[in-house]
């Protein structure tokens, strides 16, 4: 019984073989291409998106695969993210579908054929419809190394290697972040906070390729092993003009914290007030908790990028102590020791900012306002007539 049923299933399990690889197949007239997609004005799609078609008319495919999806319906969706935790996935949808989406978020849609032999094409959609798999469509997202534009990248270049990058314009990740966030100056400077001395390094062009723009600029300046470029030339398939935000110097952060500067300095020569205790412990606290936030995101997280970041000199943990000698003001010399300790870091800054860590202009500020606050009510009282 057992020797009739084995010959049985092995040529079954041959026939599903043969029959999933001649599904796969792709005819002559296929094409397979890289959508990119503008930016949208949430602060999670304004870096754009990227996603592949593949089109073959004569068995009437048109579908695109989008690296992409994530559940913001789930109720830990906001711990999962803040601790680097968020889990995406690749989706597949019409072509239709993907454009009608876009077209209703008012986001272009720009297409480029990838050049692409039969062979080249098929390993390609074969490597698709493998990452689509259940038990493989799942991913544990990364802004810089691992999203839905890195993941097309690991997908052409496993499909049609080698081919060879031009030289292309230098610039670290931190960079290549900044040229997103025009006119979105609160955004760009809680970024900065956040982000640590990984993100100052200088990317690659394949590194570069985490931005769906660079993606499309970097593989279209490519050239395979025959000299022949890796993209053709885009098309529009939804030509809508991107709208950028625009930037307002009168609520910009540089603006209003030059002004709580000048009101620290005024403050040090005539304020005794007794409101200002209230303002000054509002900064102490802000300061307090930017810190704790600083040290989660380098410490509590799995997010690579907040690493290594100097701005915790400015954010000192020591401002928790810092608390402590403030509430028993009797031991002076303590909260002297602790503020020098604050204080003496913030001397580096310059020297962190051409060597290690590019610093935000108003983290400068606020370590400025920091060391007059702490000349006024800390334990630096005594460099006060300095002022």
């Amino acid at each position: 019984m057992i020797n009739s049923v084995l010959p049985v299933c092995l040529i079954s399990c041959l026939l599903s073989f043969i029959s999933a690889n001649l599904t796969a197949q792709l005819s002559d007239n296929a094409q397979i291409s890289l959508l990119t997609c503008g930016p949208g004005e949430e602060l999670y799609s304004v870096f754009g998106h990227s996603a592949i078609r593949v089109y073959d008319p004569e068995i009437g495919l048109d579908e695109v695969y989008n690296y992409g999806v994530f559940d913001y319906t789930d109720p830990k969706f906001l711990p999962k993210f803040l601790k680097g935790k968020l889990i995406y996935w690749v989706g597949k949808e019409s072509t239709e579908h993907f454009l009608n989406l876009y077209g209703y978020l008012n986001r272009f849609v720009k297409e480029e054929v990838i050049h692409l032999d039969s062979l080249q094409m098929n390993s390609v959609y074969l490597a698709l419809k493998e990452n689509h798999k259940i038990e493989n469509r799942y991913y544990l997202y990364d802004f810089l190394f691992d999203n839905c534009s890195t993941r097309i990248g690991d997908i052409l270049e496993k499909g049609i290697w080698p081919f060879q990058f031009s030289d292309t314009e230098k610039f670290s990740f931190r960079d290549l972040i900044h040229q997103y966030l025009g006119g979105r100056d609160w955004t760009h400077l809680g970024i900065d906070l956040i982000l640590g001395s990984k993100t100052d390094r200088i990317a690659t062009a394949r590194e570069q390729m985490f931005l769906p723009d660079y993606l499309s600029d970097n593989l279209a300046n490519a050239k395979k092993e025959n000299n022949k470029n890796v993209l053709l030339a885009p098309q529009m398939l939804l030509d809508i003009p991107t709208i950028r935000a625009k930037s307002f110097f009168l609520l910009s952060p540089v603006l209003a914290f030059t002004i709580l500067l000048i009101l620290e300095l005024i403050f040090l020569k005539y304020g005794e007030e007794k409101w200002l205790k209230t303002y000054d412990i509002i900064w102490m606290i802000g300061m307090t908790l930017s810190s704790i936030v600083l040290m989660f995101m380098w410490f509590g997280t799995d997010h690579q990028a907040c690493s290594n970041n100097y701005n915790l000199l400015i954010f000192s943990p020591l401002l928790i102590i810092w608390w402590l000698a403030y509430a028993f003001r009797n031991g002076k010399k303590a909260l002297t020791i602790i503020d020098l300790l604050i204080v003496i870091p913030y001397i580096s800054l310059p020297f962190v900012k051409m060597t290690a860590q590019d610093i935000h202009p108003v983290v400068l500020l606020i370590a400025l306002i920091t060391i007059f606050k702490l000349v006024r009510i800390g334990g630096l009282n005594a460099f006060r007539n300095f002022f």
